[in-house]
């Protein structure tokens, strides 16, 4: 999980959030995308892969519950920078 929010801040993050539900396989963030929103995960786990120039998808990192996704390219107003899809169902905050 990752430690950057305290408790409260991940508490009222949650509570500003719109329940979500994805199934296995599903893609919540697609790389170049634009980047409105963060994914609390409460439940389940999510790989983030990022396609390499000749088309090879690379593996960058597995995540699960607690983890904060998608901050980066909000923080930055900027896009997808990666590509996250769901290995198992994940229930969470949107």
């Amino acid at each position: 999980m990752t430690d950057f929010l305290t408790n409260e801040q991940r508490e009222a993050l949650i509570a500003l959030g719109t329940p979500v539900r994805y199934p296995a396989e599903d893609t919540i963030f697609r790389e170049g995308a634009p980047s409105h929103s963060v994914v609390v995960v409460l439940k389940g786990s999510v790989k983030i892969t990022k396609m390499a120039a000749d088309g090879t998808e690379i593996t960058l990192a597995t995540r699960g519950v607690g983890e904060v996704l998608g901050d980066e390219g909000v923080l930055m107003n900027d896009v997808r920078s990666a590509t996250i899809t769901t290995t198992t169902e994940v229930i969470g905050v949107d």
